[in-house]
């Protein structure tokens, strides 16, 4: 009779584990989904504002010669990188960017060392002072 009770308190004990680990699940999942969807509305709203931009540098920036060549492209650029944004999203970049790492891992590599050489010489030393890395 002790035995039965025993076991029926460690089936009720693991079934509340069980829904509580579930319940826990549930909840991850759905600030997951919250924090991912506002990326993607994040990232369309970059895309919005590129195209925005690519229309001010068009309208403000010279017409005319070298200059104006150069501002027709960049707002051309500009315009086409806000479409993608808006288009694919997040999960686009995600993709492409995966793709091109793939294709090209020499080109990935020197692409990720120069960027962070880049925002290495742009971030100020006084950063990292104080910083214990041990």
């Amino acid at each position: 009779m002790a035995q039965q009770t025993k076991n029926k308190d460690n089936e009720r004990t693991r079934k509340d584990g069980d829904q509580e680990s579930k319940m826990q699940h549930g909840s991850s999942t759905g600030i997951a989904d919250t924090i991912s969807s506002a990326a993607e509305s994040a990232t369309k709203a970059v895309g919005s504002g590129m195209e925005s931009m690519a229309q001010q540098v068009d309208q403000r920036g010279p017409q005319e010669g070298v200059l104006g060549s150069a501002n027709t492209m960049l707002s051309d650029t500009l315009e086409q990188l806000g479409q993608y944004l808006q288009r694919e999203g997040l999960g686009g970049l995600s993709d492409d960017l995966k793709d091109f790492m793939q294709r090209y891992p020499v080109t990935a590599v020197c692409v990720g060392v120069g960027l962070g050489y880049v925002l290495g010489s742009c971030c100020p030393t006084s950063w990292g002072r104080g910083t214990s890395w041990s």
